[in-house]
């Protein structure tokens, strides 16, 4: 089924058959929390961070979402400067260079607020422990951040 064709309604009816399943909110912009951030090594033998966020604020019809957590990973690697760089301009409220590799205080990261994008796609394949494919899955995902301050007065939408 393609994801356009799938619905919102429930979270429960978004879970996979394996029991795993990422949460899936409507697409759209929210203000989201910082809630933990871990450093690691990646699939890929890059190194990064993997943070978790809170829906603390969302579009009309979002509420039930509210509380909902969703995870990004912020890859050490040229090709995610651009992501690396919308997350600290929306933490800090600050613009900085295009290209420019941005160190993120991730140590007072955790409680403050930033605004972001979200949207569901479906995600990758992948090989389960017994060595069977399994088909991505609808999920959200983060696809970059915003500044939330303008939300402060009034919700903004910034377009998806």
């Amino acid at each position: 089924m393609p994801a356009s064709d799938r619905s919102f309604e429930s979270k429960d009816s978004q879970r996979g058959s394996t029991g795993f399943g990422r949460p899936v909110v409507p697409n759209g912009n929210y203000k989201l929390e910082v809630v933990d951030s871990e450093e690691r090594t990646f699939a890929s033998g890059n190194k990064g961070v993997m943070a978790t966020f809170e829906i603390v604020d969302g579009p009309e019809g979002s509420e039930e979402h509210l509380g909902t957590q969703l995870t990004s990973a912020f890859v050490d690697s040229e090709a995610s400067y651009w992501f690396q760089r919308s997350f600290a301009e929306a933490l800090n409220g600050v613009e900085y260079a295009e290209g420019q590799q941005v160190a993120i205080p991730w140590s007072q990261a955790n409680g403050r607020h930033v605004g972001a994008v979200v949207a569901a796609e479906v995600g990758r394949d992948w090989t389960n422990r017994q060595g069977e494919v399994v088909k991505g899955q609808l999920e959200s995902r983060i696809k970059r951040f915003l500044d939330h301050r303008p939300w402060e007065a009034e919700f903004t939408d910034f377009g998806v």
